[in-house]
């Protein structure tokens, strides 16, 4: 009986013990690495005075249906495909032409000057300064 006892005992631990993962919180952004923190959906305004939102994804998904950051055009055929990339302090978006319907991109790239987790800085080639929020 005693073995019993202690059988069940035993099993009510590891119940206790074994919750369930899928409630795991992500990891927290790292404010300080310019790359975690460009990842997240951001407000602008663009040089023309337009503003709009745009996403950048973790996979380098650049999303920004408005077209407030980059548009591309050629023969009709709309850039849709829209990318970010990150080198260095060097942020580059662009925008492609799905190779099923035609071919071609475009492409800007802007400098970050400063940052932090809730805004960031660009310069256009010191035609412009841009500022991102989130």
């Amino acid at each position: 009986m005693k073995k019993l006892s202690f059988l069940f005992l035993a099993l009510s631990f590891l119940m206790i013990s074994c919750g369930d993962d899928d409630t795991m919180t992500p990891d927290p952004v790292d404010c300080d690495v310019l790359a975690e923190a460009l990842v997240g959906t951001w407000n602008i305004t663009n040089l023309g005075g337009e503003s709009g939102q745009i996403t950048l994804q973790e996979d380098g998904t650049l999303v920004d249906d408005s077209g407030v950051i980059i548009e591309y055009e050629n023969n009709g055929n709309v850039g849709d495909i829209k990318t970010w990339s990150l080198d260095g302090n060097d942020l580059t978006f662009r925008a492609e032409v799905d190779p099923s319907v035609g071919s071609g991109f475009g492409s800007t790239t802007l400098t970050v000057t400063s940052f932090d987790c809730d805004q960031v800085t660009l310069d256009l080639g010191g035609i412009a300064t841009l500022t991102m929020t989130k």
